[in-house]
């Protein structure tokens, strides 16, 4: 009894301790896991929709031609001549630029999300640079594609020539391999 007498002083401010550390830890723990869950449901998963929409638009443009549509990225007065040789009961005829303008509207949906998450501590490096790729790519297409339909005459060489890089297919596999990561861990 004395024994416990002379311990007790020591134990209770001990177990306070240790009971506080841990539910400190406890508290760290949980805001990590609402951290991942809102980069997971707030920017990496709208992210991918975002680029499922634009790929099934890209594939419905390409549609039965996709030796003559390799890259939505051409000079844009190339991708007119083309839809404008389709036959007159083919939709993409007529519609085929507002389809590029929603896909460009949908980039820029994305573009803003990256740009606000990309500096998240919980980004793997290799889906950042990826990230940085497709910001780049994004904004290339854009501002190149606005020029060229800007009337500004564009140098005859440029005419059946990317006007900017193709879409950089790294990004896809990146962001799927950051999704899984997130995921894995938030789930523990």
């Amino acid at each position: 009894m004395t024994a416990l007498k002379e311990w007790l002083p020591i134990v209770i401010p001990l177990v306070a301790l240790l009971g506080g550390a841990t539910g400190w830890w406890l508290q760290r723990r949980k805001q990590k896991q609402e951290r991942r869950r809102e980069l997971l449901e707030k920017f990496l998963l709208p992210v991918d929709v975002i680029l499922k929409q634009n790929k099934a638009a890209f594939d419905k443009l390409q549609k039965g031609h996709e030796q003559e549509v390799p890259a939505l990225e051409y000079f844009p007065q190339e991708l007119k001549k083309f839809f404008a040789s389709l036959p007159d009961s083919d939709p993409r005829k007529v519609f085929w630029r507002s389809e590029i303008d929603e896909i460009q509207a949908r980039n820029q949906k994305a573009a803003s999300l990256i740009e606000i998450n990309i500096g998240s501590t919980l980004l793997n490096p290799t889906f950042v640079q990826a990230s940085v790729t497709l910001l780049d790519h994004i904004n290339g297409w854009r501002s190149k594609w606005n020029y060229a339909l800007s009337g500004i005459p564009i140098p005859a060489a440029l005419e059946n020539e990317l006007l900017a890089e193709v879409f950089p297919q790294a990004f896809e596999t990146e962001l799927a391999s950051q999704i899984q990561q997130i995921r894995a861990v938030t789930r523990s």
